[in-house]
């Protein structure tokens, strides 16, 4: 039988994010002082950590960048759209196509399988001006 490896020094991935099942039988660290910061990978730093990038240690290159760990994106809370304002680029649909839709000549396959456009030159014919949107 193969004697296990003391991991009590090694903090519980679990733990920090609060999921670990094993409470006092967990064989790592629950110990939040010393899990602020995990200790480097000595194995990464020879070159040979076998738990790769789910290491519970840091593995750090020579020139000091943390390669296991997921980059922190700030979060930048903005406020909800207005349920009166639509987002910014929407614009309501063309007066006349309401309308097309009721009489059958909205956008639809003819027996090419290809797209008629009849229903933009009856809006033209019919007072529809088309818009430009700004797209920056």
């Amino acid at each position: 039988m193969r004697k296990r490896a003391d991991t009590a020094h090694v903090p519980c991935k679990f733990f920090l994010q609060g999921q670990c099942q094993a409470g006092r039988m967990c064989p790592f660290s629950h110990d939040l002082e010393s899990s602020t910061r995990p200790a480097p990978c000595k194995y990464f730093a020879k070159g040979a950590c076998k738990f790769g990038r789910k290491c519970a240690l840091l593995h750090i290159t020579p020139d000091g960048t943390v390669v296991n760990r997921p980059v922190p994106h700030p979060f930048h809370p903005g406020p909800p759209f207005p349920p009166h304002l639509p987002p910014a680029g929407y614009a309501p649909p063309p007066p006349g196509l309401i309308s097309m839709q009721a009489h059958g000549l909205e956008q639809r396959p003819n027996a090419d399988g290809v797209p008629e456009h009849d229903h933009y030159h009856y809006a033209l014919r019919n007072g529809y001006e088309p818009q430009q949107i700004d797209m920056t």
